[in-house]
């Protein structure tokens, strides 16, 4: 495919995919219209109970914090388990709702990467396909690991001893019946599978973009460095991907930037209540311990992934700053020396995740989440006495 089709919409199928694994992912989540009527029957069980799960979850988690007759901590933990619930549905709708829009990034983007592999041959291509399924494992593990045990040990403490330690899990009545907990253990795992893959797509799908975003952006800051009066008519193609990659970023931005920005308005509260809980709870009584430690792991792992995400982008920009000015611009021609002047616009223009330009995403923006969450931390504890 020929650079033609930068700076504009694709309006083929690339000759390969990179979010293959994304895309499969939304197919078992149902953010996909499957082709087989099987799967289609499937899809759509599947819309039906993540829409049922969320809507039983946040009504029995404001039962639990209202009428229920829990300990102020086990509230707290109800209030907690709400927000993520919250958080997890509105990136899935968001996908769900932008459908188009996700196809045509994944277009947009596989349009570029079979240009630049044009270029620099095959082989480029393998490191990014690593590493985009590298992302899809540890999403998985972090997620198994984190909550996995927390929802083990909640189950183990009320079958075996009948202690409550998850309130909005066995609150209902007919719940606290010890005869159904093996039904109450199936509609929450089943319910937490929601929440599970919702996350591990959106982080699989975020994650493949920066993995492709990031591995250009070093070929363009390369192309950069090599131009000289000899190969000085690359610089048009270089400053097409280049072109390509700031708008890539801003359709992403336009795509999940509230999905991101509402995950890290959440996780300031999330992050505050686990670490309450874990500090003051935990350590006190001993039998909560585990638990919280796993959930508060969980907690500030959420925000980490997109602020990371961001961080890296931004790097890639200062990059690129730098490269436009490493090549032998002094022995290029004046006519040809004001031909730079837009590649270095385009790297003052920047790369960032951010939303609607007020919060950017990277590491100074998650260190100021975990301050943040500390000084709510030291508040609860004072409220508590």
């Amino acid at each position: 495919m020929g650079t033609s089709t930068l700076g504009a919409r694709p309006t083929m199928r690339p000759n390969r995919n990179l979010f293959s694994l994304s895309l499969l992912l939304m197919k078992i989540q149902g953010l996909e219209t499957p082709s087989h009527a099987t799967l289609k029957l499937v899809s759509f069980v599947w819309k039906y109970w993540m829409l049922y799960t969320a809507l039983h979850f946040v009504m029995v988690c404001l039962l639990g914090v209202t009428i229920g007759d829990n300990p102020y901590y086990l509230k707290l933990e109800t209030c907690s388990g709400m927000i993520a619930g919250m958080s997890m549905v509105y990136r899935h709708f968001v996908l769900a709702f932008n459908r188009k829009e996700v196809h045509r990034l994944m277009d947009r983007i596989n349009a570029l990467v079979d240009d630049v592999v044009s270029v620099y041959g095959e082989e480029t291509i393998a490191p990014w396909e690593k590493m985009c399924c590298g992302i899809m494992i540890l999403s998985t593990c972090v997620v198994s690991f984190t909550t996995i045990p927390a929802y083990a040990y909640s189950y183990l403490k009320f079958y075996t001893d009948g202690e409550v330690t998850a309130p909005y899990e066995v609150y209902m009545p007919f719940e606290r019946d010890a005869a159904h907990i093996h039904h109450v253990v199936i509609f929450q795992m089943l319910s937490f599978l929601d929440q599970a893959i919702t996350l591990i797509v959106s982080n699989t799908f975020i994650g493949t973009i920066v993995v492709i975003v990031s591995g250009v952006t070093e070929k363009i800051a390369k192309r950069y460095k090599e131009i000289n009066r000899n190969n000085f008519h690359t610089l048009k193609v270089t400053t097409n991907w280049h072109s390509e990659i700031i708008k890539i970023v801003e359709d992403t931005n336009a795509l999940l930037g509230s999905a991101i920005m509402v995950d890290c308005l959440l996780s300031v509260v999330h992050i505050s209540v686990s670490g309450y809980l874990l500090v003051k709870v935990g350590f006190e009584s001993g039998t909560n311990l585990h638990k919280y430690i796993f959930l508060n792991l969980l907690c500030v792992t959420i925000p980490s992934y997109f602020c990371l995400c961001g961080h890296i982008i931004s790097v890639g920009r200062d990059k690129l700053h730098e490269a436009v000015y490493q090549n032998e611009w002094y022995e290029l021609t004046p006519s040809d020396r004001k031909t730079l002047i837009l590649p270095t616009w385009m790297a003052d223009k920047g790369l960032s995740l951010h939303f609607k330009k007020a919060v950017e995403f990277n590491l100074p923006t998650y260190l100021a989440i975990i301050k943040q969450s500390y000084s709510l931390i030291a508040m609860l504890k004072l409220m508590d006495g």
